[in-house]
């Protein structure tokens, strides 16, 4: 009846039974839970781009943005000139980047003509400037 106890002792195997529980180890009576209904099935990703929205609501109005994500590592980041107030521009834009990789996106150029400058120098500034102006 008891065989297996009788080899067991036989076969010099030695066991420890530690009580209560080291730390870290949570010692339970009732018996651990299998989720079963998970599927086994791996997702599979074909892009790492993502279309998303984003709403912002300012002094009663709100406000829905569209954009492209890029997941790089181990987290989503916008992707720059991808952000629009119409959605049918920004998912030509997403569309565009899943493509070819690139949104091709108006460049805005500033031009700083003068900054910082105080009254004086300013009437100066428009002073000399002002034949080109009118030469325009």
């Amino acid at each position: 009846m008891f065989k297996w106890l009788k080899d067991l002792w036989h076969a010099k195997v030695s066991i420890t039974i530690v009580h209560p529980a080291s730390t870290g180890v949570i010692s339970t009576a009732t018996p651990r839970v299998v989720d079963d209904s998970r599927s086994n099935i791996a997702r599979v990703r074909k892009s790492n781009f993502r279309f998303a929205e984003h709403s912002v609501t300012e002094e009663g109005r709100t406000r829905t943005y569209y954009y492209t994500e890029q997941y790089n590592g181990h987290s989503w980041y916008q992707v720059n000139g991808s952000w629009f107030s119409e959605k049918d521009r920004a998912l030509r834009a997403h569309l565009q980047l899943v493509e070819t990789g690139v949104i091709d996106c108006p460049v805005k150029v500033t031009t700083v003509l003068w900054e910082g400058l105080s009254p004086e120098e300013t009437k100066t500034w428009v002073e000399v400037n002002m034949p080109l102006i009118k030469e325009e």
